[in-house]
């Protein structure tokens, strides 16, 4: 039997792992970044070369912003890993029409139904995020 008493709390668990893929986004948002950012002083960059870099800036930011706010377990932890769940939904819808491929779309909408679906209903996601 589990013991009512005791709080489920603290980055542990799914949260873990959730925070983990987080990381691991911010490692690749930031990478895009810096590297479409270098490659746009080429001269055959285009559009979609801009759209990724544009994209990629905003999406390393909320991802970096929610990390930060995460780990340092401040209430709005949560609204602001929803809305880079859904934000790096619409870059993938975005990104999508200039190449023709939507094979991503799916996954990351499911994704982010998932993820919001865990932040908003987690016992534990509510009670380490109360700073």
């Amino acid at each position: 039997m589990v013991d009512k008493t005791k709080k489920i709390k603290g980055i542990d668990g799914w949260l873990s792992f959730f925070m983990l893929m987080l990381f691991l986004g911010a490692i690749v948002w930031s990478i895009k970044f810096i590297f479409k950012g270098w490659l746009l002083s080429s001269e055959e960059s285009g559009i979609y070369e801009i759209m990724i870099f544009l994209i990629s800036m905003v999406l390393a930011f909320l991802v970096i912003y929610s990390l930060v706010l995460g780990f340092k377990e401040k209430k709005g932890f949560p609204i602001w890993a929803i809305v880079f769940l859904w934000a790096d939904v619409v870059a993938t819808i975005i990104l999508s029409f200039f190449d023709n491929d939507y094979s991503d779309v799916f996954v990351a909408t499911i994704w982010a139904i998932i993820w919001t679906w865990y932040l908003k209903v987690s016992v534990r996601v509510k009670n380490t995020f109360v700073k």
